[in-house]
């Protein structure tokens, strides 16, 4: 379940600000010491841009794969499908088709632009079965 999971994993919104103004600044920075003619300055800080921006992405990485590893997400099998119900905004809240079943595993296909992706679920995994009976 946590590599089905792990796919839907996002930056939130703070984020996205945060390293937006990050590389802002130091561009900026970049271009104001460029303007001195000094290498050493310029090439400091754009290392010291460059070390902090990474920081920050592993730091955010991170937070995402603790969102995963505490269950910050509800899996609810709804007849045929398989919903991921986010309790956080570090992971997107998605539907899944169920391709096929047995007694213990659930078997979805996933595909993308980059080729098709199976994930075996095991029953144990999903917090919540709604079954419609007509």
């Amino acid at each position: 379940m946590q590599n089905l999971v792990s796919n839907l994993t996002q930056f939130s919104n703070y984020q996205i600000i945060f390293m937006s103004i990050a590389l802002i600044t130091g561009f900026f920075l970049f271009v104001v010491t460029a303007t001195i003619r000094s290498t050493i300055i310029s090439s400091i800080v754009a290392l010291t841009v460059a070390f902090l921006t990474i920081m920050l992405y592993i730091g955010f990485s991170n937070q995402q794969n603790d969102a995963v590893k505490n269950h910050e997400y509800t899996a609810i099998r709804n007849e045929q499908t398989l919903e991921i119900e986010s309790k956080s905004d570090m992971i997107k809240s998605h539907k899944f088709k169920i391709d096929s079943e047995d007694h213990d595993h659930i078997y979805i296909k996933t595909s993308s632009l980059f080729g098709t992706t199976n994930y075996i679920i095991d029953k144990s995994d999903i917090d919540k079965n709604i079954i419609n009976v007509n």
